[in-house]
């Protein structure tokens, strides 16, 4: 494990209960996309938490320094959650979901995007689709499987999946977008092709994409890899189990994505 240091406002903890979801038995947003992170850029987000104890403002964090590089208000309504999917030089993407519906997907009007370099205000995606993730300008997007479209709007590759236990939204893609995993079948899927490697994953395990290429799996800790689907037992690692309410680890290695 590299240094710790405690940077920045706590992030926002919100005290509510959500409705697990029918399909996945979790609820549809969890206190592991409170905080996501990009090692490719030195850089983590969060929603602070206020001095009064309330939902503050959405930041970007320089994670060697702790340097506060962007700041932003939501526009959020009192009884929206905010989930955050994935962090880069350029955007933060992120989700305000109604907590009571339990879905693990997220249709396009909740979901919200900042151009934090270019001190743009968040501005939200256009309704009508349902996401799964956004990552690295990739979008998973539920229709005739596991559709992956790029910042143009494009589709690249549709991937045949049709559980019925989908992965809750911002969980899925790698931080860069080139990887999705989808865990009820165990299969890492490349965005760009659709080619698909198979993991010896066993339903329900937690994981957490360590890496852009690496896949950190609990119940024992395995780390995967998405190129060829092999999985190790890491040395040293020490899961984070701020999420074992929901029998999860959300990251082996700080930031968490």
């Amino acid at each position: 494990m590299g240094e710790k240091k405690i940077i920045g406002a706590d992030p926002w903890n919100d005290p509510r209960t959500a409705r697990p979801s029918e399909s996945t038995g979790f609820p549809a947003w969890r206190d592991n996309r409170d905080i996501v992170g990009n090692p490719e850029y030195d850089l983590v987000s969060w929603v602070e938490t206020t001095d009064d104890d309330t939902r503050g403002a959405l930041v970007v964090v320089e994670a060697s320094t702790g340097d506060v590089l962007a700041r932003t208000s939501l526009d959020v309504p009192a009884g929206d959650v905010v989930v955050l999917a994935s962090v880069d030089d350029g955007m933060v993407f992120f989700a305000t979901p109604d907590p009571t519906t339990g879905f693990p997907d997220v249709p396009g009007a909740d979901i919200g995007f900042w151009a934090w370099s270019t001190d743009t205000p968040p501005t939200t995606q256009e309704p009508g689709r349902y996401y799964n993730d956004v990552s690295g300008g990739i979008w998973a997007v539920y229709g005739n499987g596991v559709e992956f479209d790029d910042e143009t709007g494009r589709t690249m590759t549709t991937f045949p999946f049709f559980d019925d236990k989908p992965t809750d939204f911002g969980n899925a893609l790698s931080p860069d977008g080139r990887y999705w995993y989808g865990a009820e079948t165990s299969e890492i899927v490349e965005t760009a092709t659709g080619n698909a490697v198979q993991i010896a994953a066993a339903r329900e395990r937690g994981y957490a994409w360590t890496a852009t290429n690496e896949l950190t799996l609990s119940g024992p800790t395995m780390v995967c890899s998405a190129v060829t689907g092999q999985c190790r037992g890491p040395a040293g690692i020490q899961p984070n189990h701020l999420c074992a309410p929901y029998g999860i680890d959300c990251g082996a290695n700080l930031p968490v994505y």
